[in-house]
């Protein structure tokens, strides 16, 4: 059944647990629920004696089917780490110990929320479930293309909307046919110096 703690444990349970004045020095195995309650303000510690990481570890079915830690590093740095099983899991998102900045994709975020990613299409994906459509826009980065405004539908990359580039120039694609398949062109942009001009469908090949 259930283990109800409503204050300190100075004996044992079925051999399981030798303590001590409430101080836990052995094993606890526990296979139901536990609830911890208490009248006044108390709460759960997870401590170390030595200068090693704490962590807090869920498994499925042993760690076969899914795991997740939280982990604090040493600087107080607090992660999260999930893996289909306990050899893979990988840090997801890292909360600084010092700054309190936020980091998915990173463990040493530098801004108060910084996103990264390897991948040609991966960003940050903004959803309206209330559409009959599943339209999407993510924004993205990309190596010498700059900051990139995306359409998906239903999860998947469907074409680009408008690029800002590093040196400032900004592009502005649409699709080439009028059921809004096809290809993305651009349309309409600005140069360096923030003159609007006119391209052709081809990048690059001049004004149209």
């Amino acid at each position: 059944g259930s283990l109800n703690v409503l204050g300190s444990i100075t004996g044992t349970v079925n051999g399981y647990l030798p303590l001590a004045g409430g101080t836990l020095t052995g094993a606890l195995t526990v296979q139901d629920n536990i609830l911890l309650s208490a009248a006044s303000s108390k709460g759960v510690f997870i401590r170390t004696t030595s200068n090693v990481e704490p962590f807090l570890a869920l498994q499925r079915n042993s760690g076969s089917n899914g795991v997740g830690v939280l982990r604090l590093i040493d600087g107080g740095d607090l992660r999260f780490d999930t893996g289909a099983t306990g050899a893979g899991q990988s840090t997801r998102l890292t909360i600084d110990g010092t700054t309190g900045n936020v980091g998915i994709g990173t463990t040493s975020p530098g801004a108060k929320l910084e996103i990264s990613h390897d991948g040609l299409n991966d960003g940050l994906l903004l959803e309206n479930t209330n559409n009959v459509n599943n339209y999407q826009i993510a924004l993205n980065i990309r190596e010498n293309e700059g900051l990139i405004f995306q359409r998906w539908v239903s999860g998947i990359f469907n074409g680009n909307l408008m690029r800002i580039g590093y040196t400032g120039a900004i592009k502005f694609d649409a699709y080439d046919s009028t059921n809004n398949t096809g290809t993305p062109t651009y349309l309409l942009g600005t140069d360096a110096s923030g003159n609007v001009v006119k391209t052709n469908t081809v990048p690059g090949s001049g004004a149209g």
